[in-house]
């Protein structure tokens, strides 16, 4: 079933809630769910936090959890392995994560 018709409503606060949280540090990385069939309107993020009490009080103020329509599960995550790769080219202001 398409999640649209009931995230719609709330997804230019979703994502004004997200880019708040990406311009103040605090959103690492953030996206959809998904597999082979299709979007249920599930999504995860990575946020930088001061404590888990700090990112459990963050993600209620999230507009999909406000409005009841999700809920959000916080667990902690250590990076252990994995390479990123970033290429900044300053001149024509561009760049590639890889």
């Amino acid at each position: 079933e398409d999640p649209l018709p009931v995230l719609g409503p709330h997804l230019d606060e979703h994502l004004a809630w997200l880019i708040e949280r990406e311009n103040n540090g605090t959103l690492f990385l953030s996206g959809q769910l998904g597999d082979e069939t299709g979007w249920d309107g599930s999504g995860m993020a990575i946020v930088r936090a001061e404590s888990r009490a700090a990112a459990e009080a963050d993600a209620q103020t999230e507009p999909f959890c406000r409005a009841g329509i999700r809920r959000n599960t916080i667990r902690g995550w250590q990076l252990n392995e994995g390479r990123l790769t970033l290429e900044l080219k300053l001149f024509d202001n561009s760049f590639t994560i890889s």
